[in-house]
């Protein structure tokens, strides 16, 4: 143990080091012409936290039509100077190679030191030749229920059949906050992306169950003017147990719900 945390630093200077790379290389190869990459497909799925982003990707990737850069402007272990030359530049480094990527909004707002005008960088994305989805997950409860359970067991995905029992209890006046702005950004994000080229995707229509799956990705694979592929994933439904048993001060919250003139949609 005290031999990794000698590392830590050293690990952490590292991946700085390719990443920096990384977006310099991307930098450079944006400044391509944007002709020479007409051919390739370039998805960009943009949705919060929770809501299927990585699934969706997963399952475009499975067809083996796209390779997967899954959350490139996340800003855990650096943040990507400008965001739009950099997406820009990935989607012409490579001529023959269809990408996938997602953009959550905090990505580009409250998580970063320098926010990016989301409209713009929309903007720019479909003029470069970028396909948006946008997915939702209108269940605002369980979207954020679903972060605290991943907060809990200290991992946002599960690839085995291995059972788990979580057992939370959930600060009332946090949740109360957080979904009041969890509300505002699912109506801000379609503000955002009003008269600009994109599909919608609905977490709970679309991917929640796995027998929609194919059927979601047939539907946008056909939008693209690729084959359609059998699809498959080896991420696994982290929680099913009911939310009675999972959140023990459930009452709690549905009657501080109630209170605020709110809708209890569990």
């Amino acid at each position: 143990m005290s031999s990794l945390k000698q590392q830590l630093p050293f690990l952490r200077l590292r991946t700085s080091l390719v990443l920096h790379l990384r977006e310099i290389r991307a930098y450079s190869a944006g400044l391509k012409n944007a002709g020479e990459s007409e051919r390739k497909k370039k998805v960009l799925i943009y949705g919060q936290g929770r809501s299927g982003t990585t699934l969706f990707e997963h399952l475009m990737c499975s067809t083996e039509h796209f390779v997967g850069y899954h959350e490139v402007l996340n800003t855990v272990t650096r943040e990507v100077v400008w965001p739009i030359h950099y997406i820009r530049g990935l989607g012409r480094q490579f001529d023959d190679e269809n990408i996938i990527l997602h953009v959550k909004p905090n990505h580009l707002g409250q998580d970063r030191k320098r926010p990016v005008n989301v409209r713009l960088f929309l903007k720019a994305m479909c003029e470069d030749g970028w396909f948006i989805v946008h997915i939702q997950r209108k269940n605002i409860i369980m979207k954020m229920i679903s972060n605290y359970l991943a907060v809990a067991r200290g991992g946002y995905h599960k690839t085995d059949d291995k059972e788990e029992k979580h057992v939370l209890r959930i600060p009332p006046q946090e949740f109360f906050d957080r979904y009041d702005n969890h509300r505002l950004l699912l109506d801000e994000e379609n503000t955002l992306l009003q008269g600009l080229p994109h599909i919608k995707i609905s977490y709970e229509r679309d991917l929640e169950r796995t027998e929609c799956h194919q059927q979601t990705i047939d539907k946008v694979l056909e939008e693209l003017g690729l084959e359609k592929r059998t699809v498959s994933t080896k991420l696994k439904k982290i929680n099913n147990t009911s939310p009675e048993k999972l959140v023990e001060n459930l009452d709690e919250l549905h009657k501080g719900f109630l209170a605020r003139g709110w809708e209890w949609t569990l």
